[in-house]
């Protein structure tokens, strides 16, 4: 007989694997947080993009990288927006030459 509060290796066994998901989710998601942003109180993305991308016609840019936003005139305190794509394995990187004086 189970005493109260004893939880059977199933029930542990799925708490488990449902927590190890959404970690994982949280960290396909945000990778770092070097290319993220939490929205606060009064926050657009016009002028998000304004701040991080110097430009703030490139709002749509950042909308377009954060697709669980239907509609980018509602953000909320405590969104967590991703500023920068993510990096693709074996795409061609551009070489910058270095500054000559």
């Amino acid at each position: 007989m189970k005493g109260k509060g004893v939880r059977s290796e199933k029930t542990a066994s799925k708490r488990r694997g449902r927590w190890l998901g959404v970690v994982f989710l949280f960290l396909l998601l945000f990778p770092g947080s070097a290319g993220a942003y939490e929205v606060r109180r009064g926050d657009t993305l016009w002028d998000i993009s304004q701040h991080f991308l110097q430009n703030p016609f490139l709002w749509p840019k950042v909308w377009a990288l954060n697709p669980y936003l239907r509609n980018p005139h509602w953000i909320y305190p405590g969104n967590r927006l991703r500023l920068k794509a993510p990096a693709v394995a074996g795409a061609p990187t551009q070489k910058v030459p270095p500054l000559t004086q």
